[in-house]
C-alpha cells in the first residue's frame, strides 16, 4: 500500500507535466513560404494573366510581405508586365499570395525567361527547395495557332492615271472556327487624297469562320503625279487568336509616273522634220519650226496584218501636258513666185502643212471634206494627240491613250462647190483658193463650210520603247453623227452600235 508521501509526489509530477504541455500548445510556430510550382512555359501572345501562387504553411495574425527578386533575360514592360516588383503580400489569416504576370508580344523572334526568387525576412521561413519560380516566354511564332499573312508580298507598281483598284488578300494557314479580325496599318501615301479603301471594317479585315482568306481593295485616285509615292500596308502583331507570319506581314503599292524619254526612239535627229515651208517665201526656204515624223499603220482585217497608212502627222512634245504628244499644224501662204506653178495671183492660197491625224479623211468619201490642200484632212481641237502612262519606273513601257474628246473636220456647204475650178490663163483655179485667202488659212473661219464632229469614244493601247523599232499600238473607237462617216470594212477592227474601232500602230520613221 502506497504511502501518503508517494501519492503526493505522483500528483506533483502530473501537475508539472500538465503545465509544461499547456505552454507548448499556446506558443505559435514560425510559418514557411514556398512557390506552389517551380516553372511554367507560355507563348508571348497568351491572353489573360498568369497568377503564380505563393503558399504559407500556417496563417498569421498579421499581413506578411515576402520580398522578391526578379532576374532573367525578359525585360519588364517589354516582354512582360508584373503586378508588384518588390513583394508578395499574404493577408492576415490567409494561406495564399500571388505574383501576377502578363506576357507581352515583342518585336523579336526570341524566347525569354524571368526568375522570381523569394527572399528571407522576419516572421517567416523561406523553403530553400521551393524558393524560385521560372517563367519561360516563348516566341509566339512557335505556337500552333493559325498564321496570318499577305497572299502576295511582291511590290505592286501602278500609275495613278490608271485609277486601278488593287486587291490585297490576307490569308490563314489553318481554318478557324470563329471570325478572325486582323488590324491593317497603312502608311505613306495619304488616304482620301491618293487612295481610298474598300472592304475594311474600322481599319481591320474580317476573315469569316471556316474561310482561309479575305480581301480588301486599295482604290487609287487618278492623278498626274510627278514624284513616286508608296502605300505601305502591314499586319499588326500576334494575338491570342492568331500569329503573324513575319516573313509575309508587309505589302507595298508604289505609285509612279516618271517622265517618258523619247530621245532615243521617236525624237531623234534622224526623225526630225525640218521642212515646214516659210510663208511668203520660196520653195527652198523653210520655217525654223521643227517636229518629228513617224510611220503609221492600220490593221487590215482582210489580210490580218498591219498595212502602211498615209498622211501620218508631224508630232511634238506637248507644251503643257506632261508625257503627251501633240500634232504640229503649220499654216503657210503659197505666194506667186513660190514656184514655177504659181504664176498668177489667182493661184495664191493658204495651205495647212501637216499629216492626217488617224487617217480620218479615208473614213469619208473622196472630196467630201473641205481642205486647204490635201495634206490636211483634220485639225483636232482636243487636249492632246497621244497621252503616255508609264507602268515601269524607267518609263520605257506603259499604256497609251487618246483622251476622250471631240475632233473637228469640215465639209463644204452644198451651195459652195469646194473642189470645182475655173481656168485662168490656162491654170486651174479651185474655188477654195479664194476662200483660204479670205480666212488667212483658218478653215474654221470660213463661211462656206460647216463642222463635222468626230468623237473619240475610247482609245487605249500600249507603248514599248525597248523593242526595235519602238512601237505604239492603240485601238481607237470613233463615231460621228454624219451619215457619210463610214470607215472601210478592211480598216475596221471591230464595230458595234455605230462605233468603229480602228487599230493603229506607230513606229519611228527611221
Amino acid at each position: 500500500m502506497k504511502t501518503t508521501k508517494q501519492i503526493f509526489a505522483l500528483l506533483l509530477t502530473f501537475a508539472v507535466l500538465a503545465i509544461g504541455c499547456k505552454k507548448e500548445d499556446d506558443d505559435p510556430t514560425t510559418p514557411t513560404v514556398s512557390f506552389e510550382q517551380s516553372s511554367l512555359q507560355v507563348y508571348e501572345n497568351q491572353s489573360g494573366e498568369i497568377r503564380v501562387k505563393v503558399n504559407l504553411s500556417e496563417p498569421t495574425q498579421k499581413q506578411v510581405q515576402i520580398p522578391i527578386e526578379v532576374t532573367g533575360t525578359a525585360v519588364a514592360g517589354t516582354n512582360y508586365q508584373i503586378g508588384d516588383t518588390q513583394f508578395v503580400t499574404i493577408d492576415a489569416g490567409a494561406l495564399l499570395g500571388e505574383v501576377i504576370l502578363q506576357p507581352k508580344i515583342s518585336t523579336t523572334s526570341e524566347d525569354y525567361t524571368l526568375t522570381i526568387t523569394l527572399k528571407q525576412a522576419a516572421g517567416f521561413i523561406v523553403d530553400p527547395t521551393k524558393n524560385t519560380f521560372t517563367l519561360t516566354i516563348l516566341d509566339s511564332q512557335k505556337s500552333n495557332l493559325t498564321k496570318v499573312s499577305f497572299a502576295n508580298t511582291n511590290e505592286v507598281i501602278t500609275n495613278p492615271l490608271l485609277a486601278e483598284a488593287i486587291e490585297v488578300k490576307v490569308a490563314l494557314t489553318e481554318l478557324s472556327t470563329k471570325d478572325i479580325v486582323v488590324p491593317i496599318t497603312i502608311t505613306g501615301a495619304t488616304e482620301g487624297v491618293d487612295f481610298t479603301t474598300e472592304g475594311l471594317e474600322s481599319g481591320s479585315i474580317r476573315i469569316p469562320a471556316n474561310a482561309l482568306e479575305a480581301s480588301f481593295k486599295v482604290k487609287i485616285k487618278s492623278a498626274d503625279i510627278v514624284a513616286e509615292k508608296a502605300v505601305d500596308i502591314s499586319i499588326s502583331g500576334d494575338t491570342p487568336n492568331y500569329i503573324v507570319d513575319k516573313t509575309k506581314n508587309a505589302a507595298k503599292i508604289t505609285l509612279i509616273n516618271p517622265e517618258v524619254n523619247f530621245g532615243s526612239s521617236f525624237f531623234t535627229d534622224a526623225n526630225l522634220f525640218k521642212f515646214f515651208f516659210l510663208s511668203n517665201g520660196t520653195s527652198t526656204q523653210y520655217d525654223a519650226k521643227t517636229a518629228y515624223n513617224m510611220k503609221g499603220y492600220r490593221w487590215n482585217g482582210t489580210t490580218s496584218a498591219f498595212a502602211t497608212a498615209s498622211g501620218q502627222p508631224y508630232i511634238n512634245k506637248h507644251k503643257t501636258i506632261r508625257n503627251a504628244w501633240d500634232v504640229e499644224v503649220h499654216n503657210w501662204f503659197k505666194k506667186q513666185g513660190w514656184s514655177t506653178s504659181i504664176t498668177i495671183p489667182e493661184l495664191e492660197r493658204w495651205e495647212i502643212q501637216t499629216g492626217d491625224l488617224l487617217n480620218i479623211a479615208s473614213c469619208f468619201p473622196a472630196n467630201y471634206l473641205a481642205e486647204y490642200a490635201k495634206t490636211t484632212a483634220m485639225i483636232g481641237n482636243g487636249n492632246c494627240f497621244l497621252k503616255f502612262i508609264p507602268t515601269q519606273k524607267d518609263g520605257l513601257k506603259g499604256v497609251v491613250t487618246i483622251p476622250t474628246q471631240d475632233l473637228t473636220v469640215y465639209k463644204a456647204k452644198p451651195e459652195f462647190k469646194w473642189f470645182e475650178y475655173t481656168v485662168v490663163s490656162t491654170k486651174n483655179v479651185y474655188n477654195w483658193y479664194a476662200d483660204s485667202r479670205a480666212t488667212n488659212g483658218n478653215l474654221a473661219a470660213s463661211t462656206n463650210v460647216e463642222p463635222v464632229t468626230i468623237k473619240v469614244e475610247n482609245a487605249v493601247g500600249t507603248y514599248d520603247l525597248t523593242t526595235t523599232p519602238a512601237t505604239i499600238q492603240i485601238d481607237v473607237t470613233l463615231s460621228s453623227a454624219d451619215t457619210n462617216f463610214a470607215p472601210a470594212d478592211a480598216t475596221v477592227y471591230s464595230k458595234a452600235d455605230g462605233k468603229y474601232t480602228i487599230r493603229y500602230k506607230f513606229t519611228p520613221n527611221k
